[in-house]
């Protein structure tokens, strides 16, 4: 609104200047290469109006041209995002569903679309595991463990995915990676002490339970809870339950 008012001020400006030029008597005159043009001051000054006039339509029209590619990609690169998105969104609700051939697909087109993503990798490592790949499914979580955003996610899947093998020196490692990336998680400090306590490492889920309980990681039941499933176990000597792979 601001702009188009400027605009009908400028023009009715100029429309008076060439109103008050064409009402004053006087002539132009030009003379080059042995030819003398004449005309009256008020027509001289409507031409000079009508080519700047002619000459910002021009300018307009190169500025335009020039920033074309530029709209012209980011149209194509704003379509590719939310093609991806949507893939995204495909696929983790076919994951949910345990549709593999689904979850796989979609993970391959969200992966085209958007890269490496966060959401994009652990869509791709929840397809390979539902479709059997674990080799994928490992290199995906390796891959993960290289960027910040994704190293927490990436450390729980290689833990999850050692215990699937009952590998406790491998799972430890993961384990331990993940609860000192997100001290502050539950299912990371749980993970650590169900392990602590299946390898029978008494001194160290002691420790353990007492950071949680510190950092209220547990609930006061939640931590009573543990306290006697750790003193059960030493009493008897043997690993607790089965733990299972986050």
């Amino acid at each position: 609104m601001t702009r188009l008012l400027l605009v009908l001020i400028a023009a009715g400006l100029l429309a008076l200047g060439a109103a008050w030029i064409a009402d004053r008597d006087g002539v132009l005159t030009l003379t080059t290469g042995g030819y003398e043009l004449r005309t009256s001051a008020g027509f001289a000054a409507l031409l000079v109006l009508l080519l700047a006039g002619l000459l910002g339509t021009i300018m307009r029209l190169v500025f335009l041209i020039l920033r074309g590619p530029a709209k012209l990609g980011a149209f194509f690169a704003g379509r590719r995002t939310r093609q991806g998105q949507d893939a995204l969104g495909r696929g983790l609700l076919a994951a949910e569903a345990g549709d593999t051939a689904g979850a796989r697909k979609a993970a391959q087109t969200a992966e085209r679309l958007l890269g490496g993503e966060p959401l994009v990798q652990l869509l791709k490592a929840e397809a390979a595991r539902l479709s059997g790949e674990e080799e994928e499914e490992e290199a995906t979580y390796r891959a993960m463990l290289s960027r910040g955003e994704t190293e927490f996610l990436g450390a729980r899947g290689l833990f999850a995915l050692a215990m699937r093998h009952h590998d406790t020196e491998r799972a430890l490692v993961f384990a331990l990676r993940a609860h000192t990336l997100r001290p502050g998680s539950a299912d990371a400090a749980n993970a650590l002490f169900e392990l602590r306590m299946a390898r029978r490492e008494w001194a160290e889920a002691e420790a353990l339970l007492a950071e949680m309980t510190v950092a209220k990681v547990l609930t006061p039941d939640g931590a009573d809870r543990r306290r006697a499933e750790l003193l059960a176990a030493q009493a008897d000597n043997k690993p607790a339950v089965a733990m299972q792979g986050a």
